[in-house]
């Protein structure tokens, strides 16, 4: 007995086969479909080649939302090495999708690449344009900021917006107080005092 799928013979009592390289993702699905119970090694289509099924770990360059829903197709895999991958809102959504996944990529900042597993952060005169990226570390704790320079509305938007830890934010107290001037809502008194200054971080 057998089941026909494309033009090609399928025994419908086979427990494991094996599809040829080159299968079509609508062929893997048609056979699984009629084999239920069998067990079906293939080659899976993916970024312009081919990967085996049982893969753990799988290295990408770029990553598009097709790509993602392939993974689907990798029961075994553990880790997604996105080093090289620019899209890193693709890269987020990936990680909220597949949280078991380790995923690892890096992140530009202020013109220097950074582990996605990066904890503790600091940054002299840096653009607030260019920190935009400090929202893809999960696992950011503490950003340090010395004279950031741009719009303070926009500081603080991005700081409303990160991963980190609230008791060991650093927050640059002269823009706060340049934009309330700025807005009128506030006036402020520049008084002289013979005392030195002491900084507490926390």
């Amino acid at each position: 007995n057998t089941v026909e799928i494309d033009g090609i013979a399928y025994d419908a009592a086979a427990t494991a086969i094996t599809l040829p390289q080159g299968t079509s993702i609508e062929h893997y699905e048609a056979v699984k479909a009629a084999l239920p119970a069998c067990d079906i090694s293939w080659e899976v289509p993916f970024q312009g080649g081919y990967v085996a099924q049982n893969t753990e770990t799988l290295t990408v360059s770029s990553l598009t939302e097709e790509d993602a829903a392939l993974l689907t197709y990798f029961p075994g895999l553990k880790t997604l090495d996105a080093t090289g991958c620019a899209d890193l809102s693709q890269v987020a959504k990936l990680t909220k999708t597949y949280p078991d996944l380790d995923v690892r990529y890096t992140v530009e900042i202020c013109g220097e690449s950074y582990p996605s597993d990066t904890k503790e952060l600091h940054f002299e005169n840096p653009e607030v344009s260019q920190l935009e990226n400090l929202r893809y570390l999960p696992q950011l704790q503490s950003v340090a900021l010395t004279e950031p320079q741009g719009d303070p509305a926009a500081l603080m938007a991005l700081a409303e917006n990160l991963p980190i830890n609230p008791q060991k934010c650093e927050f640059y107290l002269p823009m706060l107080v340049s934009e309330l001037i700025q807005s009128g809502k506030a006036d402020m008194t520049v008084l002289r005092s013979p005392d030195k200054w002491f900084g507490v971080t926390y």
